[in-house]
């Protein structure tokens, strides 16, 4: 039986829903972080102001401690 081209990109290729599946599982939070920082940033006029940071800083110390 000769291979197709179907079966050979299936064996050889990538499954991209797999793979989507593994950067989402490993990123998606990171991803989601900074899609929140870029909304927050083009709706409050002060949030990326130093003094928010500095702010949000201290208390994340906080935590941390």
């Amino acid at each position: 039986m000769k291979p197709t081209l179907e079966s050979n990109s299936r064996s050889r290729g990538v499954n991209l829903g797999h793979l989507a599946y593994v950067l989402w599982n490993r990123l998606g939070m990171i991803f989601i972080l900074v899609l929140l920082c870029a909304v927050l940033s083009f709706t409050a006029p002060n949030f990326l102001d130093s003094a928010n940071l500095m702010n949000v800083l201290k208390q994340v110390r906080l935590l941390l401690s």
